[in-house]
């Protein structure tokens, strides 16, 4: 986990307004964040900067949260716990939790359930 700061989070959402929400709402919960708008970016910044998870929206342009997180385990093979939030809700979506992906939300999400999910997945140290 990373230095007193706070743990450090990747938040990847193709809505731009949704993204400055999800990511204010995490910092003021203690989080570090940084943000990218799709999740080619967000695999760029897997790249260059270590995270203690991700925040990911599912469907994106250019590369979904999903192609992201299968391109990032076959390049790191150790990747940080990863919350997927989508606002297309259906079963297979959380077919990728039972596979490993970590916490799926549907959207629209509280901030209250978005922080819970991330700090059950960082084990809580609060």
């Amino acid at each position: 986990m990373s230095d007193s700061a706070g743990p450090r989070l990747l938040v990847v959402e193709d809505d731009q307004l949704l993204r400055v929400i999800l990511s204010r709402a995490l910092r003021r919960a203690g989080f570090v964040c940084e943000a990218a708008e799709d999740g080619q970016v967000g695999l760029d910044r897997l790249r260059t900067s270590s995270y203690d998870l991700i925040v990911t929206d599912m469907r994106m342009p250019r590369m979904s949260g999903l192609q992201m997180i299968q391109a990032a385990r076959e390049e790191f093979h150790d990747l940080p716990p990863v919350v997927v939030l989508s606002g297309f809700h259906d079963h297979s979506d959380e077919a990728l939790v039972d596979a490993g992906i970590g916490k799926f939300l549907a959207k629209p999400v509280t901030t209250q359930e978005l922080v819970g999910a991330v700090w059950e997945l960082l084990g809580d140290p609060r």
